[in-house]
């Protein structure tokens, strides 16, 4: 019977499993370990497990309560807040051997304050195990300066001589809010971007894009698609930036309202072609300006002849 990770991971909660904790940055190629192990005071490490629990037992909840839905992998798609994308990895070989290293302990060296203090890490790991024959399960947190500001729940973990404990600056954010867990060879993700930005995993929005350009191709006249084309599927930015688009594009592409609205607005797109057929003009140095308008992001006020670029919209029911 096909186990269910979700519910491997809730079963982890409460309980002291053997931890291993890993700040999951890949070393530069010259380091014989591919992670590094951050060493605990027994204070800290009992804390950090507090803060796990904080996170499974919210998962929990929206589990029980039946607002947690499990979806398979989509990158195109918007994760909403109790959304979990469950992604295979045994079929994924890339992706398989990044997470190798944080299930084999051995394969991390200790931190080194003089060769780690000052170097950015792309996330922290943290390691459990049920029992000790158990498959580890990991949970991930991307590192970022921003995250500080977002949770009150939450720890810093500091170093001194290389143990981490409350003594000297602060080198890594944990909260309660972890972003993906790796469970019974699949990857449950809480935070689409993040896991993108931890793992380097585009290949799922570059298959987006790719099936994307011949409908785009048809609905939006172009002069210099392939230049359009090109842009987007080189560009990782341009690829979720061109799944929101998608979303956001009128049913119907008019090209003479469009060229109305471009010269009415003064919009920064070119237009080539005829009065009677026009066609957009893509600049790879005003591709905001583009993708803008392909949204229909340009309006302008009725009410103060102001013209606004807005970020979202909401259609009023009258």
């Amino acid at each position: 019977m096909p186990t269910d990770p979700l519910k491997t991971l809730l079963a982890l909660r409460n309980i002291d499993p053997p931890r291993t904790f890993l700040a999951a940055d890949q070393l530069p190629p010259d380091d014989e370990h591919p992670l590094v192990q951050l060493q605990l005071t027994s204070d800290t490490a009992e804390r950090a497990m507090g803060i796990v629990d904080l996170f499974l037992n919210r998962v929990n909840k929206a589990n029980a309560d039946g607002d947690m839905v499990q979806k398979e992998y989509d990158p195109a798609a918007y994760t909403s807040e109790y959304q979990v994308d469950v992604l295979p990895v045994s079929t994924d070989p890339k992706l398989s051997a990044a997470l190798v290293p944080f299930t084999a302990e051995t394969d991390a060296r200790g931190y080194k304050p003089s060769a780690d203090a000052l170097r950015p890490f792309k996330c922290v790991a943290i390691t459990m195990r049920a029992t000790a024959k158990a498959k580890p399960v990991v949970l991930f947190k991307k590192q970022t300066q921003a995250a500080e500001l977002r949770s009150d729940r939450k720890m810093r973990l500091f170093a001194k001589k290389g143990i981490f404990d409350t003594l000297a600056s602060a080198s890594f954010l944990i909260d309660d809010d972890f972003d993906l867990a790796y469970v019974d060879d699949v990857v449950l993700i809480f935070d689409k971007e993040k896991f993108h930005t931890m793992f380097g995993y585009y290949e799922g929005l570059q298959q987006f894009a790719q099936a994307a350009m011949p409908n785009l191709k048809a609905a939006v006249p172009m002069q210099n698609f392939a230049d359009f084309e090109a842009a987007c599927l080189a560009d990782k930015t341009l690829m979720k930036r061109l799944r929101r688009t998608i979303g956001a594009m009128p049913q119907k592409f008019d090209m003479a309202r469009v060229a109305t609205a471009i010269h009415e607005q003064s919009i920064p797109v070119a237009l080539a072609g005829t009065d009677e057929n026009p066609l957009l003009v893509f600049d790879k140095l005003k591709k905001h300006d583009f993708f803008t308008l392909l949204e229909d992001g340009f309006l302008k006020s009725s009410y103060t002849d102001r013209f606004y670029e807005v970020n979202s919209k909401r259609t009023r029911q009258v």
